[in-house]
């Protein structure tokens, strides 16, 4: 479950629901009741499986990497996934079970925990108790019932849980639409339809031979006619009648969000306490040192290391230990704390607005006199809230600062994928491309002069490429909490003034502040000698309104000094 901050939204398997479920007058459409947007995936370090959000972002705040989306994943689970990249798994249901259904096959998956096999639903709830034999593939509901083996024996139930075909076969298989299933009796395979009336009798060694081999499966072909011509004059509606009404029953159950009632027992002693429910599912994993369900039971806190974190009760991790403080659960909110301020986080995931912000602002303003520990705050917020993206961006400023531009430009990227709309960042994005591009440049004509040098070109020749190329600066961009603090950079040296002839490159021969790219570039001053990266000298308003340094607070033009005149014709137009 990600964190984030209050605001009026349902929760993202809610609004999952809210799309999936149709309700024709009294009835549910079950056909729409299906968790498409759920993937299998293999926790990498526990080895039990789970479902996790697809098309989820995966990113680790220490990091800084890309994202990596979830998308390939089977009953094996997904390559893509690693150890790193597990802890920041969205995950609908936990990693909990030792096997489970590839998806959820009519609204039910099929899971194994502790040897045995049961049905959940996507709220992570056991409707049908995990109490038939372990040892089988796992597979689901089809035509609303279910194989499964009990006692060494396979039989069919409804959606409720209720035998409808007795366990007296070796193997059976899943009902396909034609309403026929195949079953293995005396080591020989035949058929049953839905009543589980033998239709075809065990006469078959495999049941490639009885459902696919075209030469041997003439009984099997014969059966489906019979079955469709049956069903056509009633002779399974009653039992199809049945099964839609159990069916429909469960799928009312799983539409609601009722929470199941668990019973918890503690587990392991010392630094390694955790929590198991009655089905033997782990809860809380035993890492911790302590373990305490809050008084309504619906989340625990827990603490390692010294650290404090939390899980909710059916065993999905709230928030990993990384605050300094927390209070036990009441009323679905707990009191929180972390870096010397005071906030709260509730059982929906959402944190104190403020909480974070404020955090950030401690960050900000230690940048002038320790980067340091302004670093360690930013990280600190990405430990509680790894999509912050104000973290991001002045994490990246500081690296753009520390010359570390690739990791700079990294975190920039993730703020931005994060804030799309937030124009702090686009600011600062655009002005470390640009500023890349200068450097790049830079490096380039190094490259040249130096090479001009070493096979002899004239002095005039050097001098001349000189003029041409100008001089580059880059300030820095915009630190900030949440709204607008502070910036970080510096400016650069003037360059050498047009020699009056022919026209000026820099400038296109227009004589304004323009980038080197020439006039049709935006973002320097145009001309008018106004500071691009702020407005009036500052950014905000009241309490929250700091100085830009790209103009020390001067609101002119860090390239052309606030002249509005090209640096290298002199405003003249001719180079």
């Amino acid at each position: 479950m990600n964190i984030r901050t209050r605001r009026a939204q349902p929760s993202a398997l809610l609004v999952l629901m809210l799309i999936l479920f149709v309700v024709p007058g009294s009835a549910v459409a079950q056909d729409t009741l299906v968790a498409y947007r759920l993937n299998l995936v293999k926790h990498p370090v526990l080895e039990r499986y789970g479902y996790a959000f697809k098309n989820q972002n995966i990113k680790s705040p220490i990091r800084g990497t890309a994202s990596t989306a979830i998308n390939l994943i089977g009953k094996a689970g997904s390559a893509l996934i690693s150890k790193e990249d597990a802890e920041y798994i969205d995950w609908a249901i936990p990693p909990q079970y030792e096997a489970a259904s590839n998806k959820f096959s009519e609204n039910l998956s099929m899971v194994r925990v502790n040897g045995k096999v049961g049905f959940i639903d996507i709220h992570n709830r056991f409707v049908i108790e995990p109490v038939y034999d372990g040892d089988t593939d796992i597979d689901g509901f089809h035509q609303d019932v279910a194989a499964v083996k009990y006692n060494g024996l396979w039989g069919y139930i409804n959606k409720k849980g209720k035998t409808v075909i007795p366990f007296e076969y070796e193997e059976a298989d899943a009902f396909d639409e034609k309403l026929l299933a195949a079953v293995k009796k005396d080591g020989l395979w035949g058929a049953v339809d839905i009543n589980g009336t033998m239709v075809v009798a065990p006469s078959k060694k495999t049941k490639l031979a009885l459902k696919t081999n075209p030469v041997s499966n003439k009984e099997w072909r014969e059966a489906a006619t019979m079955v469709e011509d049956s069903r056509t004059s009633g002779i399974y509606d009653a039992r199809l009648a049945e099964l839609r009404a159990a069916a429909a029953e469960v799928n009312r159950g799983v539409f609601s969000e009722k929470r199941q009632s668990l019973t918890y027992t503690t587990i392991g002693s010392g630094d390694s306490i955790g929590v198991i429910d009655q089905y033997g599912r782990v809860i809380v994993p035993p890492v911790f040192s302590s373990v305490r369900l809050g008084k309504d039971g619906d989340a625990f806190v827990v603490v390692k290391d010294g650290k404090y974190g939390a899980y909710l009760y059916n065993g999905l991790k709230l928030i990993n230990p990384c605050l300094d403080n927390m209070k036990p659960f009441n009323g679905g909110v707990a009191t929180i704390e972390a870096e010397g301020v005071v906030g709260w986080l509730d059982t929906d995931g959402y944190l104190d607005p403020d909480f974070l912000y404020t955090i950030a602002d401690q960050g900000v303003s230690m940048e002038k006199t320790n980067k340091a520990d302004a670093r360690r705050k930013y990280e600190r917020i990405l430990e509680i809230d790894p999509e912050y993206p104000p973290a991001y961006n002045n994490l990246a400023l500081l690296d753009i600062a520390n010359k570390d531009y690739n990791k700079g430009m990294r975190k920039l990227k993730i703020a931005h994928e994060l804030a799309p709309e937030d124009t702090v960042i686009s600011k600062n994005l655009r002005w470390a491309k640009e500023s890349r591009k200068e450097r790049r440049n830079e490096r380039w004509q190094e490259g040249f002069e130096i090479a001009m040098a070493i096979i002899g070109f004239a002095t005039t020749t050097y001098t001349a490429y000189s003029s041409i190329k100008g001089n580059s600066s880059s300030s820095g961009g915009n630190s900030y909490a949440g709204g607008f603090s502070g910036t970080t950079g510096s400016s650069g040296s003037s360059s050498k003034k047009s020699s009056g002839t022919g026209t000026c490159k820099t400038c296109g021969g227009t004589g304004h502040c323009h980038s080197k790219s020439g006039v049709a570039n935006k973002y320097y001053c145009s001309g008018s000698g106004k500071c691009k990266y702020c407005s009036g000298g500052v950014y905000g308003s009241g309490s929250r309104a700091t100085v830009c340094t790209a103009c020390k607070g001067s609101n002119k033009c860090k390239y052309c000094g606030g002249t509005g005149k090209c640096k290298t014709c002199g405003g003249t137009g001719k180079g």
